[in-house]
């Protein structure tokens, strides 16, 4: 390992700084990624419930208003009351861009983070694939320069599996970097970014330590001050960003954060009192780009009725302190939400507002089959009752025909999970599972030493007949009481996984079928262990018995690993496809890194937003070091295999806030 270690330093193809390598994969099916996750996933959710780590921000707010003079992007400011505003002086287009759920897959982080930099992405998207919206005719994207947006916008789930120091540094800092090194003094960009679920692992130290405190990623430089952010862009156009912690309610400094920028009055009494700059005020007419950390308007098993009312109240607040402020304006509020956390593109709404999922930043893919065909416009429900509201059809956002994966080629990937044994990174995972089938089977496999025919008389010997082996454990269950202790704890932590990992499905239903995919893995592991274990005959004539137990614990680990995984994957694919469950598992333990998307955002001259969704494809699995690369900004890594080819997946998607009402067209 020291010689492949020393290859790979003096390799100048190898990513990263010398004596390193890109991270792997995260492979979400390993027991210990799992225990050390869901750890974590407790440890803050308990700990959150009694200190809320955002209030605490607030409270201590040690960032300085204003910001470093001397550290500002050419076009994006920091604000003395908000993280950032462009000022009035700046007349061209602005440039946004969106991506969410990155730091898994250095090569599929990276990839996006290339094509975020490219200098005129006209040039590597095809004229027409992907096109596939009406506006497209009255918006052309090859009409103008598609540069790098001045601001990038990052939408949650940061670093995969969990957050910590070094986690940020090689799976979230090290691929954008490299993809956009320090630029000259007129290239600079800026960053805003939003945590997620698993930036919030570890309470939120380390997202702190690197967003809220200054300082620069390659060419993107940071001025948020907290873990949720407002920035004020062109034309009456605002950027906001919510931190919804770990799926609860936004706490009240952060309300008040908010409500503070309509009303134009200053947030805490240690700040200066100074009235607002007019080039930082809420305008009567300005509308909001709001950011949050998850699609609450899902209505799936992952996104619980409380997630929904939380953004529902949120955004109702918002409105109700508006109309309070300026009580004339009928444009709406909030025309566009953008979310991550779904690892696919896909889009909700009307004329009025368009909701859309943009997660395929770099972590796996996650499918587009079971989403609904609408979904609640995020009105709160009448009062006395919880949950979303009823409504008909009519009073629902439609989905658009454009997901990305389609949704028939996605129910064609989750397929790939009958795979899962043979995928390298969910070995461990079948492995642990042969041990369990071992120690399960412990005192039947002895058992059917005592007899000299394996399928001898189950009422003399109680074990040796897998197929009357239930006969057998109900007749003497006083024998074999250790084997009845491991069977029901197999068969619960079955139906736990079931029942825990489908919030919203009903309890029983996920209860029952978790039962039988337990019993299955019970049945299953008498069947490797009758498979693999000798006969008392044969170790009669076998002279060395402890080689003999050495070679049937490996001939264990082979069958019963094998036969736990492929049960897994039909587990996950039937649950998928029949029964409405384990959307997220069926794709987590592939870890498809192709069909990358990120949203690039232009506000015209003319105060038009233009959104255009982009789709990567396939995602190339080999790169170099580029051998003479542009010091000014020139990424550092190239393909090796194959070049990036990313295409327009809908759209354009336009919003005109001239026209009467403001709609999207």
């Amino acid at each position: 390992m020291a010689f492949l270690g020393r290859l790979l330093r003096g390799s100048p193809s190898v990513p990263l700084a010398a004596g390193e390598i890109p991270p792997k994969k995260v492979a979400w099916l390993n027991p210990w990624v799992l225990l050390q996750t869901g750890y974590h996933a407790w440890l803050v959710t308990a700990g959150s419930g009694i200190l809320d780590r955002r209030e605490v921000l607030a409270a201590l707010n040690q960032f300085p208003r204003g910001g470093d003079p001397a550290f500002l992007p050419p076009v994006v400011g920091s604000g003395a009351h908000i993280d950032g505003y462009v000022p009035d002086t700046y007349r061209g287009q602005l440039g946004l861009d969106f991506m969410a759920d990155v730091g898994d897959s250095w090569e599929a982080t990276y990839s996006v983070a290339s094509l975020l930099v490219e200098k005129d992405l006209r040039r590597r998207l095809p004229p027409t694939r992907g096109v596939q919206s009406a506006s497209a005719s009255r918006v052309d994207p090859f009409a103008t320069k598609l540069g790098p947006g001045e601001v990038l916008i990052l939408g949650g789930d940061l670093v995969y599996p969990r957050a910590s120091r070094d986690a940020y540094r090689r799976r979230f800092c090290a691929p954008f970097q490299d993809a956009f090194p320090k630029p000259s003094d007129d290239q600079w960009r800026c960053m805003f970014a939003l945590p997620g679920n698993h930036d919030w692992y570890d309470g939120l130290t380390s997202f702190v330590r690197r967003f809220c405190q200054g300082g620069s990623i390659g060419g993107w430089r940071l001025s948020q001050r907290r873990s949720y952010f407002a920035v004020k862009l062109t034309h009456g156009w605002w950027l906001w960003g919510i931190d919804i912690a770990l799926d609860t309610s936004i706490d009240s400094p952060q309300q008040k954060y908010f409500t503070d920028i309509l009303s134009g009055e200053v947030s805490t009494a240690s700040e200066s009192s100074e009235p607002w700059p007019p080039a930082q005020r809420f305008g009567a007419t300005d509308r909001i780009i709001l950011c949050t950390a998850k699609p609450a308007w899902l209505e799936i098993s992952r996104y619980s009725d409380d997630s929904y009312e939380n953004l529902a109240l949120f955004i109702a607040n918002m409105e109700k302190a508006r109309n309070a402020q300026h009580p004339t304006p009928q444009e709406p509020l909030f025309p566009l939400i953008l979310t991550g956390d779904m690892h696919h593109y896909c889009r909700y709404g009307d004329e009025t507002r368009q909701l859309i999922v943009a997660g395929g930043g770099g972590a796996y893919l996650v499918g587009t089959h079971f989403l609904p065909q609408s979904v609640p416009k995020l009105e709160l429900p009448p009062e006395g009752q919880h949950g979303r509201p009823s409504s008909s059809t009519h009073d629902r956002f439609r989905a658009s025909l454009v997901t990305y994966p389609e949704r028939a080629e996605s129910r064609m990937l989750a397929l790939g999970a009958l795979l899962l044994p043979f995928r390298t990174a969910n070995w461990p995972f079948c492995i642990v599972a042969a041990a369990v089938y071992w120690f399960v089977t412990l005192q039947v496999r002895m058992a059917w030493l005592v007899h000299q025919d394996p399928l001898g008389d189950p009422e003399a010997g109680c074990a040796s007949s897998f197929l009357a082996l239930p006969l057998c454990l109900w007749t003497r269950p006083d024998r074999y009481t250790l084997t009845f202790a491991l069977i029901a704890g197999v068969v619960l932590a079955c139906v736990l996984v079931s029942v825990f990992m489908n919030d919203r499905a009903a309890p029983a239903l996920t209860s029952i079928w978790g039962a039988v995919h337990g019993g299955a893995h019970i049945w299953v592991a008498f069947a490797a262990a009758g498979l693999v274990a000798p006969t008392r005959a044969s170790v009669d004539r076998f002279d060395m018995a402890s080689l003999l137990y050495v070679v049937t614990i490996c001939k264990m680990a082979v069958v019963g690993g094998l036969a736990a995984g492929l049960l897994v994957g039909v587990y996950l694919v039937v649950s998928d496809r029949y029964f409405d469950l384990h959307h997220n598992e069926v794709f987590a333990v592939q870890s498809l890194i192709d069909y990358r998307n990120f949203l690039r955002m232009i506000i015209q001259e003319d105060g038009k937003l233009v959104v255009i969704p982009i789709g990567l494809r396939r995602v190339p699995r080999r790169w170099r070091r580029r051998m003479d690369p542009d010091p000014k900004g020139d990424t550092r890594y190239e393909p090796g295999d194959e070049l990036l080819k990313p295409h327009i997946i809908e759209g354009p998607l336009v919003f005109d806030p001239n026209s009467e009402p403001p709609r999207w067209i």
